[in-house]
């Protein structure tokens, strides 16, 4: 777990758990403005909410066991909404020219 001044200690998971239950609507932020499309929304929202059910499992146990399966699990979570972010981009301009095209 994050060092604190107590060491491990409930409050660090309960911050940790905080602040991955704060990733779930950031994470649906890009699609909710309209920059990704709905694979952003399933993906995206499937991974924060596994990923915030890991923090809290963290948070119930305080097991160095839980704070090393989230550990591993934010080497998968964050590339995977990093990627999404990325590649699953809607390009307006190439929206505008399809829909020209279909005039």
């Amino acid at each position: 777990m994050l060092p604190s001044e107590t060491g491990r200690s409930k409050s660090s998971a309960f911050q940790i758990a905080a602040y991955s239950l704060a990733l779930i609507p950031f994470t649906l932020l890009p699609w909710l403005m309209n920059w990704t499309t709905s694979i952003t929304l399933v993906v995206g929202g499937l991974a924060s909410v596994l990923f915030f059910l890991q923090a809290y499992r963290l948070y119930v146990t305080c097991d160095t066991k839980d704070a090393r399966r989230l550990m591993f699990a934010s080497f998968f979570f964050l590339p995977l909404v990093q990627f999404l972010y990325v590649f699953d981009r809607i390009d307006w301009s190439i929206a505008a020219d399809l829909a020209a095209y279909g005039q």
